[in-house]
Protein backbone atom coordinates (compact mmCIF):
# COMPACT_ATOMS: atom_id res chain seq x y z
CA UNK A 1 0.00 0.00 0.00
CA UNK A 2 2.82 2.38 0.82
CA UNK A 3 4.36 1.78 -2.63
CA UNK A 4 1.04 2.55 -4.28
CA UNK A 5 0.70 5.86 -2.42
CA UNK A 6 4.26 6.86 -3.30
CA UNK A 7 3.73 6.00 -6.96
CA UNK A 8 0.41 7.86 -6.97
CA UNK A 9 2.05 10.92 -5.41
CA UNK A 10 4.87 10.78 -7.93
CA UNK A 11 2.42 10.57 -10.82
CA UNK A 12 0.48 13.52 -9.47
CA UNK A 13 3.68 15.51 -8.94
CA UNK A 14 4.91 14.59 -12.42
CA UNK A 15 1.61 15.70 -13.91
CA UNK A 16 1.83 18.95 -11.99
CA UNK A 17 5.37 19.51 -13.21
CA UNK A 18 4.30 18.71 -16.76
CA UNK A 19 1.44 21.18 -16.41
CA UNK A 20 3.77 23.89 -15.08
CA UNK A 21 6.30 23.23 -17.86
CA UNK A 22 3.60 23.43 -20.53
CA UNK A 23 2.18 26.60 -18.97
CA UNK A 24 5.61 28.26 -18.90
CA UNK A 25 6.45 27.20 -22.44
CA UNK A 26 3.02 28.24 -23.69
CA UNK A 27 3.30 31.66 -22.07
CA UNK A 28 6.84 32.09 -23.44
CA UNK A 29 5.66 31.00 -26.91
CA UNK A 30 2.72 33.43 -26.66
CA UNK A 31 5.01 36.28 -25.61
CA UNK A 32 7.39 35.51 -28.49
CA UNK A 33 4.44 35.38 -30.87
CA UNK A 34 3.25 38.81 -29.70
CA UNK A 35 6.76 40.25 -30.00
CA UNK A 36 7.02 38.86 -33.52
CA UNK A 37 3.71 40.50 -34.43
CA UNK A 38 4.85 43.79 -32.92
CA UNK A 39 8.22 43.76 -34.68
CA UNK A 40 6.59 43.02 -38.04
CA UNK A 41 3.58 45.32 -37.70
CA UNK A 42 3.00 47.62 -40.68
CA UNK A 43 0.08 49.95 -41.25
CA UNK A 44 -0.55 48.78 -44.79
CA UNK A 45 -4.18 49.34 -45.76
CA UNK A 46 -5.61 49.72 -42.26
CA UNK A 47 -6.63 53.10 -40.87
CA UNK A 48 -4.25 55.03 -38.66
CA UNK A 49 -6.71 54.62 -35.75
CA UNK A 50 -6.67 50.82 -36.14
CA UNK A 51 -2.89 50.78 -36.54
CA UNK A 52 -2.50 52.76 -33.30
CA UNK A 53 -4.93 50.46 -31.47
CA UNK A 54 -3.12 47.32 -32.66
CA UNK A 55 0.27 48.86 -31.89
CA UNK A 56 -0.79 49.83 -28.35
CA UNK A 57 -2.32 46.41 -27.72
CA UNK A 58 0.76 44.53 -28.91
CA UNK A 59 3.12 46.85 -27.04
CA UNK A 60 1.19 46.38 -23.80
CA UNK A 61 0.52 42.65 -24.21
CA UNK A 62 4.00 41.64 -25.30
CA UNK A 63 5.72 43.56 -22.49
CA UNK A 64 8.57 44.29 -24.90
CA UNK A 65 10.52 46.24 -22.30
CA UNK A 66 11.93 48.56 -24.94
CA UNK A 67 13.33 52.00 -24.34
CA UNK A 68 10.84 54.75 -25.19
CA UNK A 69 12.84 55.85 -28.26
CA UNK A 70 12.79 52.28 -29.65
CA UNK A 71 9.01 52.12 -29.29
CA UNK A 72 8.59 55.48 -31.05
CA UNK A 73 10.91 54.39 -33.88
CA UNK A 74 9.08 51.08 -34.25
CA UNK A 75 5.73 52.92 -34.48
CA UNK A 76 6.96 55.47 -37.02
CA UNK A 77 8.67 52.90 -39.27
CA UNK A 78 5.48 50.82 -39.39
CA UNK A 79 3.47 53.73 -40.79
CA UNK A 80 2.60 54.17 -44.45
CA UNK A 81 5.30 56.02 -46.39
CA UNK A 82 3.39 59.31 -46.71
CA UNK A 83 2.71 59.58 -43.00
CA UNK A 84 6.19 58.39 -42.09
CA UNK A 85 7.73 61.05 -44.34
CA UNK A 86 5.66 63.80 -42.71
CA UNK A 87 6.98 62.81 -39.30
CA UNK A 88 10.59 62.30 -40.44
CA UNK A 89 10.82 65.37 -42.73
CA UNK A 90 9.03 67.49 -40.14
CA UNK A 91 11.94 66.68 -37.83
CA UNK A 92 9.64 66.31 -34.89
CA UNK A 93 11.41 65.76 -31.59
CA UNK A 94 9.22 63.03 -30.18
CA UNK A 95 9.44 62.39 -26.46
CA UNK A 96 6.58 59.91 -26.23
CA UNK A 97 4.84 57.48 -28.51
CA UNK A 98 1.61 59.37 -27.78
CA UNK A 99 3.12 62.43 -29.51
CA UNK A 100 3.83 60.24 -32.53
CA UNK A 101 0.21 59.04 -32.42
CA UNK A 102 -1.06 62.64 -32.39
CA UNK A 103 1.13 63.70 -35.32
CA UNK A 104 0.15 60.62 -37.34
CA UNK A 105 -3.53 61.35 -36.73
CA UNK A 106 -3.25 64.90 -38.16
Amino acid sequence: MHFYLSLRFFTTSACLLDFIFVAIMTSQYYKNHLLNQLYNLRQGHISIQNYIAIFENLTFSSDAGEHRSQTITRFVWGLRSKIKCVIIIGSYALDTVEEAFDIALK
